[in-house]
């Protein structure tokens, strides 16, 4: 398991990312908490639990990253990113610095 994150005691958020070796949306959504300087714990599948012991406990999961955070379930970091932005803790980027 990873930690990552700010260690401010007058905020709590619980965030869970569930990641699979190779996959690159895992990566933005570790560069996404990073940025954000939230900290979260990393429960890589297949390493840290099998993949079936994950299925059997989340059955909904189509994919990854799946991403918990304060007990709703997020599939990819779309949703995240934007409850992110609305909760300020990222900006979206300016027009002339989107590559």
């Amino acid at each position: 398991m990873i930690y990552w994150g700010s260690k401010d005691p007058l905020f709590f958020m619980n965030i869970v990312l569930y990641s699979i070796k190779g996959c690159p949306m895992c990566s933005h959504a570790r560069e996404l908490f990073q940025r954000a300087d939230l900290e979260y714990t990393e429960i890589k599948v297949g390493d840290d639990v099998t993949k079936e012991e994950f299925l059997e406990k989340n059955p909904e999961v189509t994919g990854y990253p799946f991403i918990v955070i304060d007990r709703m379930k997020y599939v990819g970091i779309v949703d995240v990113a934007r409850y992110l932005l609305q909760k300020g803790f990222i900006t979206a980027p300016r027009k002339n610095e989107r590559s």
